[in-house]
């Protein structure tokens, strides 16, 4: 992948200050640039890199001029390796960020439940807004496919939260015509036909209308009666 800088503020971002690169002595050529790229991507994107291949060449290459080293030193050094851990735990302690334990990933999934969800049921933008929710609270945020089961668990706990509020709104009649009509699926498979409201099925419920015509109309009146 290449990058061009499009606006100075996406250099800036990438940029380390004195401060920052006072973390750096003492360690050997893959170990600095390993430690300011993990440490800028942490800053820019509110969690660590997964892979390299997450980092435009342009950054590295960026990062790599203003801690003195090739950017080649780069391929030696594992972000999983105890080096890139250690790593992390200085950049956490230097931000002010703390592990989240089990309570504070609790919180996390009710947070999602009842602040998320209502508005966005399928979580499109679930990991953006933990993200910005661990921030917020000043926790390092799970590692990503730790983060996305949260969401998958958090949303499931939902639809079925939801489910159940729906069924103990239906009185027995609505639940028996529900089961009836579920039911009438497997036993009629033409669905176009509809005689009576008594042999509506679901699929036929799902179809569309079709041409405009007197007979279509009179489905679709008897669709929305159903």
């Amino acid at each position: 992948m290449t990058q061009s800088w499009n606006k100075l503020s996406e250099q800036e971002e990438w940029t380390l200050d004195t401060d920052e690169l006072e973390l750096l002595p003492g360690r050997n050529d893959k170990g600095r640039l390993g430690f300011a790229i993990q440490f800028k991507f942490r800053q820019v994107h509110g969690r660590y890199p997964d892979r390299f291949d997450e980092i435009f060449p342009t950054v590295v290459q960026w990062i790599a001029d203003q801690v003195g080293v090739s950017s080649t030193t780069l391929s030696a050094y594992e972000l999983d390796s105890r080096q890139g851990q250690r790593h992390r735990q200085i950049i956490r302690r230097y931000l002010g960020y703390q592990l989240p334990n089990g309570n504070d990933l609790k919180r996390l999934a009710a947070w999602l439940s009842e602040d998320v969800l209502p508005f966005d049921p399928q979580a499109r933008h679930g990991r953006d807004l933990a993200l910005d929710w661990c921030s917020t609270q000043r926790l390092e945020p799970p590692a990503g496919d730790h983060l996305d089961r949260i969401i998958r668990s958090a949303v499931r706990s939902y639809e079925t939260q939801q489910l159940a509020t729906i069924q103990a709104r239906l009185n027995a009649q609505h639940q028996t015509a529900i089961d009836r009509l579920l039911a009438s699926d497997d036993a009629d498979t033409d669905e176009t036909r509809v005689d009576a409201p008594s042999l509506i099925t679901f699929s036929q419920l799902k179809t569309d209308p079709g041409k405009a015509n007197l007979g279509s109309l009179l489905i679709a009146i008897t669709k929305l009666g159903f």
